[in-house]
């Protein structure tokens, strides 16, 4: 588990017939920055795989797990609207 902000979270579950909850490691595949823990560097690995993310997108050409403008356009859209209609 990780801790954020003094809080700890983690992903628990089960598999195949258990009957009762455990935590769940996040599988290999999804590790980026492999030289950080997560547990110990919690914020400072959610940083580094968000920046991850965005290098890769850059070398593959547009990939759809990064936001770009028209996400962030239509997310001030969104707040402005929700400032203006309160």
């Amino acid at each position: 588990m990780a801790a954020y902000g003094g809080v700890q979270a983690g992903v628990h579950g089960g598999r195949g017939t258990a009957t009762g909850l455990a935590p769940l490691e996040v599988p290999e595949s999804y590790v980026r920055v492999p030289l950080l823990d997560p547990h110990a560097d919690a914020p400072a690995y959610a940083v580094a795989h968000a920046y991850q993310r965005f290098l890769d997108d850059l070398r593959e050409g547009g990939t759809p797990g990064v936001p770009d403008f028209a996400h962030g356009a239509a997310r001030h859209r969104s707040v402005e609207s929700a400032i203006t209609t309160a």
